[in-house]
């Protein structure tokens, strides 16, 4: 059973869960790269993404975790699936896919926000694009908008899994 294999691996190997290492590494990283570099490490008990931004560019990465240890990487300075270097941006698949055409989220985002290079906005913009059909759709869970600048994020959960 998962429940089985989640034990044997927390009680063999002093795994923790994705949130309870996010939690430590806030607790404890000093600056961006320290939050990076122990993101990375350590072992978990079930495959995670990790967002990390910074307060200067290029201080973005996502992090695709494995139990073991960060399995892909994704960083401003890399060419992603038509992201500008400005922001780092998943929707629900690995950046390296092309996402399905039942549910391609990626493309609209990164369009709608490559068009925001060089303006003034700001998280109220950004939400209003995370809400527009196609990058919100019935498959969206939960979306997430963070400044790092001050320190501020907001995050929303659209679908209540208990209720289904």
């Amino acid at each position: 059973s998962i429940a089985f294999n989640a034990l044997e691996v927390i009680m063999a190997k002093g795994a923790r869960t994705p949130e309870q290492h996010a939690r430590m590494v806030f607790e404890s990283a000093t600056n961006y790269d320290d939050a990076v570099t122990q993101l990375s490490q350590h072992t978990l008990v079930n495959p995670a993404y990790y967002i990390v931004s910074g307060v200067k560019t290029p201080q973005g990465v996502v992090l695709a975790r494995g139990r073991e240890n960060t399995e892909k990487q994704w960083t401003m300075s890399d060419t992603i699936a038509g992201q500008e270097n400005w922001y780092v941006g998943i929707p629900n698949y690995d950046l390296d896919h092309k996402p399905p055409p039942s549910d391609d989220r990626s493309t609209p985002m990164a369009e709608n926000l490559n068009a925001l290079k060089g303006q003034d906005f700001d998280a109220k913009t950004v939400w209003t694009l995370l809400e527009t059909f196609p990058t919100f759709n019935p498959h969206t869970d939960i979306s997430m908008v963070a400044t790092p600048k001050d320190g501020t994020f907001d995050v929303k959960k659209w679908m209540d899994h208990s209720k289904i």
